[in-house]
């Protein structure tokens, strides 16, 4: 699977696990924020490049992006971030924003993508949105 197509398939996977827990709904139209750089990258494999160029003040985002700018970004001479966690932060209308938090750490080595599966490794990983303060497993649905 290309690299597009895991993004395009671990964001509906993403919305999926979202609606179980928010009461916003969660249309089909989908839009990213990206957080680069958000791993330790100071003893970096050989085979890993890093960008620190790409560092952004705390708190602050790229975007909102369509899926082909996140794919332009990211996609860097055959090589992606290690990891890249995907999660629901905002919907307003049919939009809905999925933050990727980035990890620095650049390869093309399936040996170094954090995340293995039946279907190969992908650097993506879906993460459930942001819980209240309090929030516990079996609480009624939260608004975003």
């Amino acid at each position: 699977m290309t690299f597009e197509k895991q993004l395009e398939h671990f964001s509906v996977a993403t919305v999926e696990f979202a609606r179980r827990y928010v009461r916003d709904h969660l249309g089909s139209s989908l839009v990213y924020r990206v957080v680069p750089n958000q791993s330790c990258d100071d003893d970096h494999d050989p085979r890993e490049v890093v960008y620190p160029e790409d560092e952004l003040p705390r708190g602050d985002a790229h975007g909102p992006w369509t899926a082909a700018q996140v794919v332009e970004f990211l996609w860097r001479d055959g090589r992606v971030p290690a990891w890249v966690d995907l999660s629901v932060c905002v919907a307003e209308g049919d939009q809905v924003v999925l933050d990727l938090r980035c990890c620095g750490r650049y390869t093309d080595d399936p040996e170094l993508i954090y995340y293995k599966f039946r279907d190969g490794p992908t650097p993506f990983s879906v993460h459930s949105p942001r819980f209240p303060p309090g929030w516990k497993e079996g609480d009624p649905r939260f608004h975003l």
